[in-house]
């Protein structure tokens, strides 16, 4: 039997790309395989795929209503290959059944529409929808007629026995972890944990160093101990922390270093929660003399985390990374279930890696029910004064199954009946009496502009921070020296997604927020559109929106803590 797995399109208001290798759909393939099925993976996020502006006639009516009520973006973005191209390999390959990945809950519409066009097209497919968004909210997806089962948790073994009920015409009853639909809803709660992962893999065979930009996925352990109030991996994943052996990471890691990929995203929810093996893992990559640069996208928690970890991660090829903070209050701390981490032992994880090389810094959250206004400056304005870089600062997105959820209804915020799509970091849904949506906005645009951002004559420069005195000498090049001129002209093109065609708002609202940081001014300023990116700015001393206003560069000679407190 043939099958299909899918990982389809996104669209919202605002799309990033970076993580664009689907590595459990590779692990399902390799397990299906392995049952004796026939295997082909249709990634439509890879290769050379951009984001794009969607025209406003091809917009469904909930698309457009979703647009109406969105306080920032006025455009819907599309990235991902065509519909009509994945149905050509389709109609080429023809499976039996087709595996659609729906991962993130604000993305869900487009893959489900994905469904419905594939079904419309072949309608004796069989479509199996799985992922986290599936495993939180089955019920939900399984009203979309065009899916046929959903796939829960884990499914490198659920898959298989799936797939041979469905080969031999026999029911699915018995199938632990999967929904489906009879005259209601059924779901199959009988679901057990893979306690040891290296029986599974992924197909290594399967995947094209070209589609995945040279950049691989890496997931060395499943499931996270820890209970924080806005995260929902426990949901798919579990708490039971359940790891690889190191020899097989470090095999795996050999394999694809073979393939010529040495850029590696570890995409571990918990990567230091067992510190010796973590030690023992990049010890190995150093003394295998893998060639890597590595990337924790899911950050590193500090609670445990030594200065022979932090040696062992320089020695490995870590890079740059972020530690996991969310807040410098420890009140909120306590109340999110996050009494792990904390300001000072930040503070210290950030000198030691600097001191080995390792361009570190915090991540934050804003807009939690509780904070003010002035909470969320007091967070970002003390990173700034103890030169503690913020490399990760996201809106908070309730998502169903979480107690930050469920106060949010309770506080009348949510009314509980949103559609998922609105739940994402690119909506800025969370507002009070202290703060709104825009400014949230405008907070994360301006920190996004103090870390990260300057356009200096026609070059794109990232800066992952900054001083006093640097800031105005790059202000000062830009206008050539000369005080008197007040216009200056940028130039760029695509970096990644978070500058595309039709983001220009973001675009200006980011380089203004530079040059106000450095200059005290707001501006003016003009776009012309096209494939780079002209704009005009004027100093105009008009002022800025309030909330940038307490992001003004606050330095101190504050002394670097001399270990961990």
């Amino acid at each position: 039997m043939k099958v299909m797995f899918v990982n389809p399109p996104r669209e919202g208001f605002y799309l990033i790309s970076e993580r664009q290798v689907p590595i459990g759909i590779y692990y399902l393939a390799e397990s299906c395989r392995k049952n004796g099925f026939e295997v082909r993976v249709a990634d439509m996020l890879a290769g050379d795929a951009l984001p794009r502006i969607i025209p406003y006639d091809r917009l469904s009516e909930e698309q457009r209503e979703r647009l109406k009520s969105h306080p920032i973006f006025r455009d819907y973005v599309r990235f991902g290959m065509e519909d009509d191209r994945l149905l050509e390999m389709i109609d080429e390959y023809r499976p039996t059944v087709v595996c659609i990945s729906i991962m993130f809950s604000c993305f869900h519409d487009a893959a489900e529409r994905t469904a419905r066009k594939i079904k419309d097209r072949f309608p004796d497919v069989i479509i199996i929808a799985g992922g986290a968004h599936v495993t939180a909210n089955c019920e939900d997806v399984l009203r979309n007629d065009a899916i046929d089962y959903c796939l829960r948790y884990e499914g490198e073994k659920t898959l298989p026995e799936l797939l041979r009920r469905i080969e031999s015409g026999k029911p699915a009853d018995e199938v632990g972890g999967i929904a489906f639909r009879r005259d209601t809803v059924v779901i199959n709660r009988n679901h057990n944990w893979i306690t040891d992962l290296d029986e599974v893999r992924p197909a290594y065979d399967l995947i094209s160093p070209e589609d995945c930009g040279g950049t691989m996925t890496i997931i060395t352990s499943r499931g996270c101990p820890f209970a924080c109030e806005f995260c929902t991996v426990h949901l798919s994943m579990g708490k039971a922390y359940r790891a690889r052996s190191v020899r097989d990471v470090i095999r795996e890691l050999e394999i694809y270093a073979e393939m010529g990929i040495h850029r590696f995203n570890f995409e571990d929810d918990n990567f230091t929660f067992d510190l010796d093996r973590a030690k023992a893992i990049l010890r190995g990559i150093a003394e295998r003399k893998i060639r890597c640069e590595i990337r924790f996208l899911n950050g590193i928690a500090v609670h445990d985390l030594d200065e022979e970890c932090i040696r062992l991660m320089a020695a490995a090829g870590v890079k740059k990374l972020f530690l996991g903070l969310e807040t410098t209050a420890d009140n909120l701390l306590t109340s999110l279930k996050k009494k792990h981490t904390s300001l000072s032992r930040i503070r210290w994880a950030v000198h030691m890696c600097q001191s080995r090389g390792i361009n570190a810094g915090a991540s934050l959250i804003i807009g939690f029910p509780s904070q003010t206004l002035e909470d969320i400056l007091t967070d970002i304005t003390t990173l700034i004064r103890l030169r503690i870089p913020i490399y990760a600062i996201n809106p908070l997105y309730p998502l169903p199954g979480t107690g930050m959820y469920d106060e949010c209804v309770k506080l009348g915020i949510l009314t509980g009946k949103e559609d998922y799509i609105f739940l994402g970091s690119d909506n800025f849904i969370i507002h009070n009496d202290s703060f709104s949506r825009e400014d949230l906005y405008w907070l994360w645009v301006g920190v996004k502009a103090y870390t990260r951002w300057g356009y200096i004559r026609g070059e794109y420069a990232a800066f992952d921070t900054f001083g006093a005195e640097e800031a105005l000498d790059l202000i000062a090049r830009a206008y050539d020296g000369k005080a008197e001129k007040r216009t200056l002209t940028v130039r760029s093109r695509a970096v990644n997604a978070d500058l595309i065609s039709g983001h220009y708002r973001l675009f200006c609202d980011m380089t203004r927020s530079f040059l106000y940081l450095l200059t005290g001014e707001w501006c003016e300023c003009a776009v012309d559109e096209g494939d780079t990116v002209t704009i005009d700015y004027t100093l105009a001393g008009i002022g800025a929106p309030g909330s940038l206003g307490g992001l003004k560069i606050m330095m101190s000679e504050d002394p670097a803590p001399d270990g961990p407190v």
